[in-house]
């Protein structure tokens, strides 16, 4: 891809670069370093007007920055001021949260989009208070969501909202059904706290219909996401089969990111029907992606047809589940419709497939040399495109 790089950094705590800090212009003395964000919290240095710092991460009130002599800590963002890197950036987190779904883009104009925050089941050496941590910290430092999207009401995709995002400002909520609908207990919450919490975030709903979607040569007006293209590609299909999972499944609302050459598509746990709509809707040589994150956690049985994947012929693969699912996501048979996949250093990646002896699905720790990854493995999984005149993939893991 030309003029286009891409960084996967496969790390349980993301952390990347977001630009440097520098003392404002009314800073006559020095910035203190603190400990932790709080001004109660002890000095560990102090950064003067003429320096700058590295910025790791943004939490309310502070920046978590690295000194020139290698000392790390908080500033207070009323005393500094953020100078974004040169080059544009566009960053899409996938966060581990188990058997479940969270998507963070970080746009190049410095605001956040959310695409679902939800588990059935924690990974095991994780707490909410973990994802949280890592949610925050991969946050633009404006520290708001500009939109969230909600793909569909089963818990795997949204119970984890309250507890993770909290009191941050959102501005557009996209979401289908009725807030009734999202009424599963999450892990810390009821459903009913999740209806208090949702009803009280006072920003713009949008309900996307079955007739809801964004031309190709129109992103969506809704979601600023600056130079990269946000485009909704289907909501509420109609569903192949009657069975009330299906149904819930199939109202998925699936998304398009565009940015220069590189492009991903996220389709929550669309069905087959959403799939067939997409790829009756639009030309299939716009559909061929960069990244795909797999439907449906990769099942085989419901999503990710040959079809849709022949069309999308993604370089890259991501899925997301729990490394002990009862499901045998994601599914052999997915992965290997997958043909144009890019070759990668060899890396741990789980699989599933039915075990007819067993009668059950298993999962299978296995290797991998292509351009395949899996949250339960891998931990979160950082996706950085840039504005640079050089071309191909670095990973780092």
């Amino acid at each position: 891809m030309k003029y286009l790089l891409i960084i996967l950094l496969l790390i349980s705590y993301p952390g990347h670069s977001k630009g440097v800090i520098v003392p404002s212009d009314r800073v006559k003395s020095s910035v203190v370093l603190r400990a932790e964000p709080s001004s109660n919290s002890s000095i560990l240095g102090r950064l003067f007007p003429a320096e700058e710092a590295i910025l790791l991460n943004a939490v309310p009130y502070y920046y978590n920055v690295k000194l020139a002599d290698g000392q790390e800590g908080f500033v207070s963002k009323a005393w500094t001021n953020l100078q974004s890197n040169t080059s544009a950036e566009l960053t899409l987190t996938f966060l581990d949260v188990g058997q479940g779904d969270a998507t963070l883009i970080n746009c190049p104009n410095n605001n956040n989009v959310l695409i679902d925050m939800g588990t059935s089941r924690l990974p095991k050496s994780k707490t909410i208070i973990d994802i949280q941590a890592a949610f925050k910290s991969s946050l633009n430092n404006n520290f708001t969501l500009q939109s969230f999207i909600i793909t569909h009401p089963d818990k795997d995709h949204y119970v984890l909202s309250d507890d993770i995002i909290g009191d941050i400002p959102i501005e557009n909520v996209f979401y289908v059904g009725e807030v009734a609908d999202y009424d599963a207990d999450s892990i810390n919450s009821s459903g009913s706290e999740f209806s208090h919490w949702f009803s009280q975030l006072g920003a713009n709903f949008i309900k996307p219909t079955s007739d809801y979607y964004d031309d190709e040569t129109q992103p969506n007006k809704l979601i600023d996401c600056g130079d990269a293209e946000v485009h909704i590609l289907a909501a509420k299909t109609p569903p192949k089969a009657s069975k009330p999972t299906w149904k819930t499944n199939a109202n998925s609302i699936m998304v398009m990111v565009r940015f220069n050459d590189f492009e991903a598509i996220i389709t929550g746990d669309a069905t087959f029907s959403g799939e067939n709509t997409v790829l009756a809707r639009y030309d299939n040589d716009w559909l061929n992606v960069d990244l795909y994150k797999l439907g449906h956690h990769g099942s085989s049985t419901t999503s990710n047809s040959t079809a849709w994947m022949n069309a999308l012929k993604p370089k890259i693969i991501i899925g997301s589940s729990s490394i002990s699912n009862n499901y045998g996501h994601p599914r052999q048979s997915v992965i290997k419709r997958a043909t144009n996949l890019n070759d990668a250093d060899e890396h741990d990646v789980i699989t599933g497939h039915y075990d007819k002896n067993l009668h059950k699905s298993v999962i299978e720790l296995s290797k991998s040399n292509k351009e395949f990854y899996t949250t339960a493995t891998n931990g979160n999984i950082v996706v950085v495109t840039s504005e640079i005149t050089s071309s191909g993939y670095i990973v780092k893991y």
